[in-house]
């Protein structure tokens, strides 16, 4: 390793050594020297230099360069003879002991690296210069892990923040939605019930009408067929009026016709009762509702898209209902999902365009949690849209037709008001919405 300077070892010279500061030692509390290459005399003598002027050191020897340390060093003192090769995987300070010769080939044409923290001293060894670089080495690694440590310490207030802005952003992107879908729910929900209310009076009056008509229409055909059992031979100008007016034909045609109208205003008045059901105005606490009669409201509203038209085939829906009990819910905002939910099933069957489409919805009570099934046997959603479909805005639909705000909103009414789950899976042989809602939790 060379030879320490005349005194290193004498009082003189120790007596000036001892006047330079004693570098503190690391934040562990122990200052740990690797010592490598060289005689064991001079790292002897190395160590007893090194130990006297450093508190709290660990010092370890090795004649050979080690394949790892056994423990993290903070300095390497390492002898020229390992100039050039790989050191183990560290992050300690070096520094070289290097002869004159070796000085001028290799390090007189750069500087130490500041970054490594990385320093070069020649051969004989001077002990005042060794105290004096292994002093700066070691104080520029205290300020380089204490850089180090206020870099992580920003990182982590950098990470913080950044946490509560995306959570921030998050929750307001949920109050938007919550304000769309309130406003949504409130404007639809008050146009409906206005529509019923409207409707019903009428409504009322024509079916009562009609049942008053037809059994005052079977009264007259009842007492024109004893008429004419009875007078079978009426005079002219009767007997030119029944032909004038197709009699045979409207004694015939009247029933049938009194019974379509019964049937059309009967059809009226459960429309008018689905729209009354879908559009419960919501308390500020749940209300008893069934979930077949909210589902049955949702599939009457959207009986129009059902039917075959054209050549777009008839979709039939299989109901497929389980005992379940009467559910405490905000019912208009469930109704909204099941709209939600019923409405893309149709999209996707419109747009597949399969001969025979059918939608399924079921019901039933599964480990305490009351389950809404609805499934379609369209093509399925493809993978990379089937992991957005909740995202709010996301949507494949055409522009105009589909905001993306549907199945966003569906999730939150379910997860955030109810306490249930929405998920959904699909295959190539179509795709199924599940609706899970905790029964044990829906009194309060």
């Amino acid at each position: 390793m060379g030879q320490l300077t005349e005194g290193v070892m004498g009082l003189a010279t120790t007596s000036k050594i001892e006047e330079l500061p004693i570098a503190p030692s690391p934040s562990e509390g122990v200052l740990r020297v690797w010592v490598i290459g060289g005689t064991q005399y001079h790292q002897q003598s190395l160590g007893q230099l090194l130990g006297r002027h450093f508190a709290c050191s660990a010092l370890e020897f090795c004649q050979h360069l080690p394949a790892s340390f056994s423990s993290a060093p903070d300095l390497l003192i390492i002898d020229q003879e390992f100039w050039g090769q790989p050191l183990p995987e560290h992050d300690g300070a070096v520094l070289w002991l290097l002869t004159a010769d070796h000085w001028d080939i290799h390090c007189w044409p750069q500087s130490p690296d500041s970054s490594k923290q990385e320093d070069f001293m020649h051969k004989p060894i001077d002990a005042r210069e060794l105290l004096t670089r292994t002093h700066r080495l070691i104080q520029s690694r205290l300020h380089y892990q204490h850089l180090q440590a206020q870099n992580q310490s920003l990182e982590s207030r950098i990470a913080e923040r950044t946490a509560a802005l995306t959570l921030a952003l998050e929750n307001l992107q949920k109050t938007q939605l919550q304000v769309v879908q309130n406003e949504k729910l409130s404007s639809m929900g008050q146009l409906l019930a206005g529509i019923a209310h409207e409707m019903n009076n009428p409504l009322s009056a024509i079916l009562n009408g009609a049942d008053l008509l037809r059994e005052s229409t079977d009264a007259v055909l009842e007492h024109l067929s004893l008429y004419r059992r009875y007078y079978p031979q009426p005079v002219e100008a009767i007997a030119l009026h029944a032909e004038m007016s197709d009699l045979e034909y409207l004694i015939e045609d009247l029933p049938p016709l009194l019974q379509s109208l019964q049937t059309a205003s009967e059809r009226l008045r459960q429309m008018t009762s689905s729209l009354r059901t879908f559009s419960r105005a919501d308390a500020d606490h749940r209300v008893p509702f069934s979930i077949h009669d909210g589902l049955d409201s949702t599939l009457m509203l959207l009986r129009h898209r059902l039917k075959s038209v054209g050549s777009k085939p008839k979709i039939d829906v299989i109901r497929d209902y389980g005992c379940i009990p009467i559910y405490r819910c905000y019912a208009g905002q469930l109704n909204q999902v099941f709209m939600n939910l019923l409405a893309n099933a149709i999209d996707a069957l419109e747009e597949c365009g399969i001969a025979a489409p059918c939608i399924w919805v079921s019901t039933g009570v599964d480990d305490a949690t009351l389950a809404i099934g609805i499934r379609d046997n369209a093509r399925g959603i493809a993978p990379e849209v089937l992991q957005r479909i909740f995202e709010p805005l996301f949507t494949t639909k055409s522009v105009g037709k589909g905001t993306g705000l549907g199945l966003a909103i569906s999730k939150q009414i379910i997860e955030e008001r109810h306490g249930g789950t929405l998920t959904c899976c699909s295959s190539p042989e179509g795709t199924e919405f599940t609706v899970r809602l905790p029964l044990n939790g829906h009194d309060d």
